[in-house]
């Protein structure tokens, strides 16, 4: 079902590639052919049209990539602080070390002085907290890697969107 939809859209990129392409020919004296000035006109806006359209769907796409990736990097620091404060455990335990925090150790710092627990205690619930983070982390990289938001086979991310601006601004300024 997906590749008959990615030929579809193949397709249908295509005519409006090759449409474009005529117009732009037929507009030059490239190609001599008679169009109607009114076919070239409504051939020309749903051109624009469609390629806004298609603009603005690789944006959202590069939007939601790129997103996949920065909540990545977010568990990573989440999974680097479980770290360090499982390293520092002792230093955080102390009440003079309570204006140097900030507001995460700090949010730390009480959880565990109400719990009241030992090193030993608090090392296995940052080991357990570190385990669900890499479970998280991983999935993160099998949807990343496994299901990217795609436009005909094409991974959408703001360097295609890049290229595909500085396509069509040297299609326009020819």
């Amino acid at each position: 079902y997906l590749l008959q939809i990615l030929v579809y859209t193949s397709c249908y990129f295509g005519l409006y590639v090759g449409t474009g392409v005529f117009l732009l020919a037929a507009s030059m004296g490239i190609i001599l052919v008679r169009v109607s000035v009114t076919f070239f006109v409504f051939s020309f806006f749903e051109i624009i049209v469609v390629v806004v359209a298609v603009f603005y769907i690789i944006h959202i796409g590069a939007n939601l990539n790129y997103s996949s990736a920065a909540h990545k990097y977010k568990w990573l620091r989440h999974k680097n602080l479980l770290y360090n404060i499982e390293l520092n455990y002792d230093t955080l335990m102390l009440e003079s070390a309570n204006e140097l925090l900030n507001p995460t150790y700090r949010k730390a710092l009480q959880y565990f002085q109400a719990q009241k627990f030992a090193k030993k205690k608090a090392a296995e619930e940052l080991q357990a907290c570190a385990k669900t983070v890499d479970i998280v982390i991983e999935r993160l990289d099998y949807e990343a890697i496994m299901n990217p938001v795609t436009l005909a086979g094409i991974t959408l991310t703001y360097e295609v969107l890049a290229s595909l601006y500085a396509l069509l601004a040297s299609a326009v300024f020819i």
